[in-house]
């Protein structure tokens, strides 16, 4: 399943922006752990809606982060972020927009509720949202293999080369 199946536009001030269709699932649906977030980006899971429907969506973000962000699954919602920017992020989209958006919105949840993130997840959200955005391909996915891995290693779901 790609993101182009699930894009529409509407307008906006007088210009077309690009939007991920609404999900049409419910409120209180789950959220996935760190580990089934890399199953279902790894594609070793067919459940997508978390996945497809978060990261770049504003309507998306609106019942899922500021309903359901808590202590307890915040991570997972950092992880995907990273994730979500290192294999589909690309500034020249007319729907980027709305991921630096949802990145913001995550940043502001995560201080409001007072949720105490370790400085992994800080260099994480505070990359996507201010050198992200500026930076060549190359240099963007070089910084964000480097803290998806980072991630990985904190949560306990790194299943890559162990490092001397």
């Amino acid at each position: 399943m790609g993101t182009e199946a699930i894009m529409m536009k509407r307008k906006k001030g007088g210009k077309e922006q690009l939007y991920m269709r609404p999900c049409s699932h419910p409120l209180n649906m789950q959220i996935p752990k760190v580990n089934e977030v890399k199953e279902q980006m790894d594609g070793e899971s067919d459940e997508y809606d978390f996945v497809w429907y978060f990261p770049g969506n504003h309507e998306g973000l609106s019942w899922r982060a500021r309903q359901a962000l808590n202590k307890e699954n915040y991570n997972s919602f950092i992880y995907l972020l990273a994730r979500y920017a290192k294999e589909y992020y690309n500034p020249a989209d007319s729907s980027s927009w709305q991921f630096i958006h949802n990145v913001r919105m995550v940043q502001n949840k995560l201080k409001n509720a007072g949720i105490i993130t370790n400085s992994a997840e800080k260099m994480a959200l505070g990359y996507m949202l201010t050198e992200m955005p500026d930076q060549s391909r190359g240099t963007r996915e070089m910084f964000l293999k480097a803290i998806v891995k980072d991630l990985e290693r904190q949560y306990g779901i790194y299943d890559g080369p162990v490092e001397e």
